[in-house]
């Protein structure tokens, strides 16, 4: 039994952790302000691309005697299956010019899919496209729903916010835990640059003063655990607690839309 789970954890899910944030936050994040069915459904089939790289990744091994090659072949035709059915019908519901930004987003995830085939997949490229990709997706979503295309590169701008500094500040916190040489100024450098950038689109009304609220909480987090912390602390630990604070920038940035602030 035990021997089954492991196959099917290492064929079906994706095992960084982190990504599972940046995929499901944009998408989240873009159906509480802009909800419809069309865009419900492209969320779900995004979701089910972001499951098949785990199976691609398996089979992509170059190893003769994979165990979980069979089962990831399975869970692919599935995962497949589900995209294709999904697409087919959002296609039939949507003008097709709003999905412009999910094909930009495809190709992105192609070229993904040939960074992780030369096995480069913990290079910073990589790391920047998945969460790149996944907010061109939560674009199309806003399109969906008829956002004017300035407010649409507004709530790109508030993704960005948050999956851009995020990817430099883990990247240098993960260095530090391992007691390696980090570059702590480019995180801040970021974060700082993105919260100003919200602040006057916010001042210019498209986009709420509570997303540069968000971006600012993430700044004083990245400030603190590159500069202040004692890098004591457990991956695992930290990884929970930046499911904590994706949570917490969904939560502020969704009511700020919601109320206006």
């Amino acid at each position: 039994m035990n021997n089954f789970k492991t196959n099917i954890r290492q064929a079906a899910l994706p095992n960084e952790h982190g990504s599972w944030g940046f995929v499901l936050e944009p998408l989240i994040l873009s159906l509480i302000v802009a909800y419809s069915l069309p865009g419900l459904l492209l969320a779900f089939c995004t979701f089910f691309m972001f499951l098949s790289h785990q199976p691609i990744k398996q089979l992509f091994k170059k190893k003769k005697n994979n165990p979980y090659k069979k089962i990831s072949i399975q869970f692919l035709i599935i995962y497949s299956t589900a995209i294709i059915i999904l697409f087919a019908v959002i296609l039939s519901m949507v003008d097709i010019n709003t999905l412009i930004p999910f094909v930009l987003s495809l190709i992105i995830m192609l070229n993904y899919l040939i960074i992780l085939y030369k096995q480069k997949n913990r290079e910073l490229i990589f790391e920047l496209s998945a969460p790149f990709s996944i907010s061109l997706v939560a674009l199309s979503i806003l399109l969906f729903n008829n956002w004017h295309i300035d407010f649409v590169l507004a709530f790109w701008i508030i993704l960005l916010a948050r999956s851009v500094p995020t990817t430099f500040y883990v990247r240098s916190k993960l260095l530090l835990i391992k007691k390696l040489s980090a570059k702590n100024f480019l995180p801040i450098l970021l974060g700082l640059l993105f919260s100003i950038i919200l602040l006057i689109t916010a001042a210019l009304d498209y986009n709420p003063y509570l997303a540069a609220v968000a971006s600012f909480i993430l700044l004083i987090r990245a400030y603190y655990g590159l500069y202040v912390s004692k890098n004591k602390v457990k991956i695992r630990a930290f990884g929970i607690w930046e499911f904590i604070y994706g949570g917490l920038f969904i939560v502020i940035t969704a009511v700020g839309y919601i109320l206006n602030i």
